[in-house]
Parts: C-alpha cells; sequence; structure tokens
C-alpha cells in the first residue's frame, strides 16, 4: 500500500513539476515576444528623446531594416535558386504555349558576381534543343531582369526567391 502512495505521490510531483516547466517556459516565450516587438517597434518610447530626435532614429532604423531586408534578400540568389526559378518558368512558358512541362528537361546556369550584381548565363534543355536565358540582378534596383527568347521579365528578389 505504501509503495502504490508513494507512485501516485511521485506521480504527482512529476505531473506538477512538468506544469511548472511548462508554464515557465510559455512565461519566458511571452517575454521574449515582447521584447521582440519592443525592439522592432517604429516608435521610440524615451520620453526623454525630442520629438525631432525621435523622427530621425525612426528614420534610420527603417534605413537599417530596410537595408537588412535587402541584403538577406541577396543572398538568397544563388546559381541553384535561379536554375530553380529558371526551370520553373520554362516549363510554365512551354504549358502556356500547349506544350507539355515535359518536354523541358532542366536549365544550366553559370554564374558571375559582384558586390553589386549578379549575372547569370543559363541554357533551358528542351526536347527541341537548347534556349538562352540570362538574368542579371541588381542589387541597388532590388530586381533581376531575365531575358529569353519569350522576351523580357522583371522580378523583385522576393519574388525570384519564391520560386525555391
Amino acid at each position: 500500500m505504501k509503495e502504490n502512495s508513494k507512485k501516485v505521490v511521485s506521480k504527482e510531483v512529476k505531473k506538477q513539476s512538468s506544469n511548472w516547466l511548462v508554464f515557465v517556459a510559455l512565461i519566458g516565450l511571452l517575454g521574449a515576444v515582447f521584447l521582440l516587438f519592443n525592439f522592432n517597434s517604429s516608435t521610440v518610447s524615451n520620453s526623454i528623446v525630442p520629438s525631432a530626435s525621435k523622427t530621425s532614429i525612426n528614420a534610420v532604423s527603417s534605413q537599417a531594416t530596410a537595408s537588412i531586408n535587402v541584403d538577406a534578400a541577396w543572398v538568397q540568389i544563388t546559381n541553384q535558386g535561379v536554375e530553380k526559378a529558371c526551370f520553373s518558368q520554362a516549363k510554365r512558358e512551354a504549358a502556356a504555349q500547349g506544350y507539355s512541362e515535359s518536354l523541358v528537361f532542366g536549365c544550366s546556369c553559370t554564374e558571375q558576381a559582384s558586390a553589386e550584381t549578379k549575372s547569370y548565363d543559363c541554357k533551358v534543355s528542351a526536347l527541341d534543343g537548347s534556349h538562352p536565358v540570362s538574368v542579371v540582378c541588381i542589387k541597388s534596383k532590388q530586381v533581376c531582369e531575365v531575358n529569353s527568347e519569350q522576351g523580357k521579365i522583371v522580378y523583385s528578389f522576393n519574388e525570384l526567391n519564391q520560386f525555391k
């Protein structure tokens, strides 16, 4: 009988400590979310800072955030990602012209990159042969221009990265 009551008490203690850990974890998560929103807030809540400074701080903060977003999107533009986008778009174009997507076999690209531009010379492999495609991404404009036999298409970095 004592062993059963010890087991029940032991299970109850484990359950309470488990509940306590979940409670502490939830409080920690809420605290992290609160801090994240406070640090990412577009307004400065310090009443000592004059209003003119608040505006300039917000402008600098917005510019820094935009720069980080551009840099993050720029880093995501890779040869592999461009090849996937090229292949995906080639299949769509084939289907739009009434051909089966299965007639497009792939897209291979070579990359030339600098701090400001990334250029890709690509070849779409299809049943009817090889088709050239060029992609030029310009960091300052935040766009990638795709030139093919079908014409020119301009994608934002985010649009291009969604093909992945």
